[in-house]
Parts: structure tokens; C-alpha cells; sequence
């Protein structure tokens, strides 16, 4: 099974409303690139995956030049709507924008994170939370759980799999962390988290083990993200 992004289906209501009213070809993302907002680009993913290059958020709210960028890219004319109905508009599209991220983002978005959680919690009780925790002097982080960081404390929108892909060019990577929620085997249940470099936590870990040998609950594998597991019976 596919992730499920409980606002996509949100974002695809919006964007198809936008390119009705506006008579826009029809596209899926709006994606914003840089960490500036006023420096950033912004550009239009169509349906066939071509990017159409807005430019400045100045442009991104002018009809003209947003007009201009989609014709010199598709020869479609978009209609003419008042200045009223064009801002309302992109207001609502504004809240579909997604942030391609570079290592200096993610990197401050990590060292703003960490500090908001507990993330020296045991496994078992961070596991169940999808919050970060130390063991074996690695900083593991819940996909899913940061992600929802930056689109609540940071207010960027950045797909799942983009979270990932950016964690891992910081050197995390995916593993299958098994846990028990009451701390019985009998329940015991597994979760997907990325794990960083032994460097992130400077060699301290919270459960006892240093920098030893990787615990046999926590194992990696880059074909991870197909599902959660289901939970497992004990012995």
C-alpha cells in the first residue's frame, strides 16, 4: 500500500477548483523552491510531469505574469478574472504549496525538531508516540511524525517522500524499529523510522548501550515504506 496523506485529497480539490475557475491546464503541484520565500521560484508540475516556471511569488500573484508563464509553456490562455476573484484564487491555491527543501533546510528543521520532543525517551514509549529517540548513539526519526512538524511549526508543505529523501542526504537512513507498547512481547508491534549517523548523538545513548553493536530490534532495509507491519506475537 501507498502512503496516505490525509490533506492530498484537500490539495487535488483545490487545485482542480483553481484550474476550473481560472481555465488553466490541468496540474498537480505547486511547488515553491528555496528556503527564501521572497527569493524563492515558483512552478506548476502538470499532469504529465512538465514544470512550468512562474517565477517570483511577485508574479505568482500577478494574472498577468501567470498567464504569460503558462502560455509561453502550453499556448493556453487562461481566463481574465477580476483582481477580487484572481487573489481569492491564489489565496486558496497558496495552501496547496509544496517546498522542495535543500540540506540547509532540512538540517534546521532537524535541530529545531529535536528539541520539541522527548527525544531521549526509551524506544517502546517514543515508538508508540512516532516521536525521535537515542539508542546506540543514533538520532532516529519518525517520517511521517517530523513531517507534520514542518507543516504545523514550520509551515511548509513537503511531501513524505521528499522528508525522506532529505533525511537520507543528511545520513539518515530507513530501518524496522520493533517495539512493545505496554512492554510485554506479546505486543510487540514495529514501526518505520529513519536512523542518523552515529555522529548525531555523539556517542550517548539513553537505553545503556553506547556505541555498541546495532540492537537486534532496530534493522535496516531501503524497502521499507511498502507498508507497516502488522503486530507480532511473542514467543
Amino acid at each position: 500500500m501507498t502512503d496516505w496523506d490525509p490533506e492530498l485529497e484537500e490539495r487535488e480539490k483545490i487545485i482542480q477548483a483553481f484550474c476550473e475557475l481560472a481555465g488553466c491546464p490541468r496540474f498537480t503541484r505547486l511547488i515553491r523552491r528555496g528556503h527564501d520565500r521572497e527569493l524563492a521560484t515558483y512552478y506548476l508540475q502538470l499532469a504529465d510531469g512538465r514544470l512550468v516556471t512562474i517565477g517570483s511569488v511577485d508574479k505568482l500573484w500577478s494574472p498577468t505574469e501567470f498567464g504569460k508563464a503558462v502560455f509561453a509553456a502550453t499556448d493556453i490562455v487562461i481566463k481574465r478574472l477580476t483582481l477580487d476573484k484572481w487573489q481569492n484564487a491564489i489565496g486558496a491555491l497558496a495552501t496547496t504549496i509544496e517546498t522542495q527543501a535543500d540540506d540547509e533546510a532540512i538540517s534546521d528543521w532537524v535541530s529545531r525538531y529535536l528539541p520539541t520532543t522527548n527525544s531521549r525517551a526509551d524506544r517502546d514509549t517514543a515508538a508508540a508516540a512516532r516521536e525521535p529517540f537515542i539508542e546506540d548513539g543514533r538520532q532516529h526519526i519518525h517520517p511521517e511524525h517530523f513531517a507534520t512538524f514542518i507543516r504545523r511549526e514550520v509551515g511548509e508543505q513537503i511531501r513524505l517522500k521528499d522528508v525522506r529523501a532529505l533525511l537520507e542526504e543528511l545520513g539518515y537512513q530507513p530501518v524496522k524499529v520493533n517495539y512493545s507498547p505496554d512492554g510485554t512481547r506479546s505486543s510487540r508491534t514495529s514501526a518505520r523510522y529513519m536512523r542518523g549517523p552515529a555522529e548525531w548523538s555523539q556517542g550517548v545513548s539513553n537505553n545503556g548501550h553506547g556505541d555498541s553493536a546495532e540492537s537486534p530490534d532496530v534493522t535496516g532495509d531501503t524497502a521499507l515504506w511498502s507498508q507497516e507491519s502488522a503486530p507480532q506475537r511473542g514467543p
